[in-house]
């Protein structure tokens, strides 16, 4: 489905109305380790904010499992992964497709025997917190603007992960 291509692709370098354009209004997205689920708006935000950490993506595997349904294998990576010294981890994504456009997403890390994605992704999440509490503590005034989910605050994150990492 080719839907599904062009949606990761436009993560990369698209913009939310682009992304919009391609989902249902009720669109979810769905964590595989947690119980959060994204709305539609919140996806779009989660684009607009993820943009300044200028991402990466290669498609390693495409399944059509249905008429409705494809999972996609992708390694992502990002200037905030560099700078937090991972190189890329890799996820799997499985998008069901109504009347044209996507209701749902749901990610998880690659199930891979040879390198474990899910502790890059647990590394990940785990530098991004020591780094908030690093910056609430030298700069809470700083720290009140990354509560933001906007290009401001992701390039604010990513100015200080640089910061903290010299």
């Amino acid at each position: 489905m080719e839907i599904v291509r062009t949606y990761k692709s436009l993560e990369v370098d698209g913009s939310a109305s682009e992304l919009s354009n391609l989902l249902t209004n009720n669109a979810i997205a769905t964590f595989s380790d947690s119980s959060d689920t994204l709305a539609k708006e919140e996806l779009l935000l989660n684009h607009v904010f993820n943009q300044s950490y200028q991402p990466w993506i290669e498609i390693i595997a495409v399944t059509e499992l249905n008429d409705s349904t494809v999972e996609l294998h992708v390694l992502e990576t990002n200037k905030l992964l560099s700078v937090f010294n991972i190189d890329t981890i890799g996820y799997q994504y499985t998008y069901t497709v109504n009347n044209s456009l996507i209701s749902q997403i749901e990610m998880d890390t690659i199930p891979n025997s040879g390198y474990d994605y899910r502790t890059a992704d647990s590394l990940y999440n785990l530098r991004l917190t020591e780094l908030f509490d690093w910056i609430s503590l030298v700069y809470p005034e700083k720290y009140e603007q990354i509560g933001e989910l906007n290009s401001e605050s992701s390039k604010l994150i990513l100015e200080l992960a640089e910061e903290k990492g010299r």
